[in-house]
């Protein structure tokens, strides 16, 4: 382990059957924060814009604020790379950051070729109160999941369990639809330790096996069965307007903001047309999706008619 740490930052170690061994850690750096992140497949970090390095990444000498924070797969990305070229920077994950004085901030995420298969976790300790115990939290996508702690339901996400003596502990998270995720997390006395979890669609998931494992003939294969034909447009929509493709899913999220990770505020379908608003660079269109609402949705399954 690196010089200058002490007993108690978050490290990930992959265990087999898609769990983790979460160790917990604090930097012997007070005014310092650090960020460790892994994925699959290897990306470019950027952290507020500017590229930080590549997965798996750790840097121990941040300033402790909040960061914007990116990962892009690399031209070793293989199938992933192609299509990011083929739309700019996608597929990409995003996400802001805050990061805390004097511990360390995981990411581990798998992307996939749509958004509905990303899947993994961001785990933070900020300091509590209490110095005899330790506390967990637990985030998810989708919100409302099942939580069990050492196989022991303690409700539906997100919720917070205090006064826990320091030690490890089992914790899944399941939804249905959605493939489940359990993970083995170490907490440590006077901190509490947050796991923000993405579900990838159970409905998907082969697909995104196909393409980690490599077989990206039989993913694609996959994919293009469960798309339907495409409906049609309105007649003569008042133009310009943001037309929804088909998606693997029957169907598109509306984002309150422009990233991935931002809070659903609608469904649309294949075929819908909307009012456009405005763009990002990154590809994403803010439509009207209905009167006088407003949302984004990503440019991987929608053009712009102008």
């Amino acid at each position: 382990m690196k010089r200058g740490l002490l007993l108690a930052g978050i490290g990930l170690m992959v265990l087999g059957g898609g769990g983790y061994l979460i160790f917990s850690q604090v930097l012997n750096r007070p005014s310092k924060g650090a960020l460790q992140i892994s994925s699959t497949p290897e990306s470019e970090v950027f952290l507020n814009g500017e590229k930080s390095g590549i997965t798996p990444y750790f840097n121990d000498k941040l300033e402790v604020k909040e960061y914007a924070v990116k990962l892009v797969p690399t031209e070793n990305a293989g199938f992933l790379a192609e299509m990011a070229s083929e739309s700019e920077n996608w597929p990409v994950w995003e996400s802001n950051i805050s990061l805390a004085a004097n511990v360390i901030t995981s990411v581990n995420y798998q992307l996939a070729p749509e958004e509905e298969l990303f899947s993994g976790e961001i785990l933070a300790l900020e300091k509590i109160s209490d110095s005899k115990t330790s506390a967990l939290a637990v985030v998810s996508l989708p919100d409302g999941a099942l939580v069990k702690i050492n196989n022991d339901s303690k409700g539906f996400s997100p919720i917070s369990v205090d006064g826990l003596s320091p030690g490890n502990y089992q914790i899944t998270i399941s939804s249905p639809g959605f493939a489940e995720k359990t993970i083995s997390a170490q907490t440590i006395v006077g901190y509490k330790l947050t796991v923000s979890v993405q579900l990838a669609q159970e409905k998907l998931a082969g697909v995104a096996e196909a393409s980690g494992s490599g077989n990206i003939e039989g993913a694609e294969t996959e994919r293009e069965e469960e798309a339907t034909e495409e409906e049609p447009a309105p007649v003569d929509p008042e133009r310009p307007y943001v037309k929804i493709k088909q998606t693997p899913t029957g169907w598109l999220r509306v984002r309150m903001e422009p990233t991935t990770t931002a809070a659903e505020v609608a469904k649309v379908d294949p075929g819908q047309v909307f009012a456009y608003l405005e763009e990002t660079k990154e590809g994403w269109y803010k439509i009207e999706y209905e009167a006088e609402k407003e949302g984004w949705v990503s440019g991987v399954y929608a053009e712009l008619v102008e």
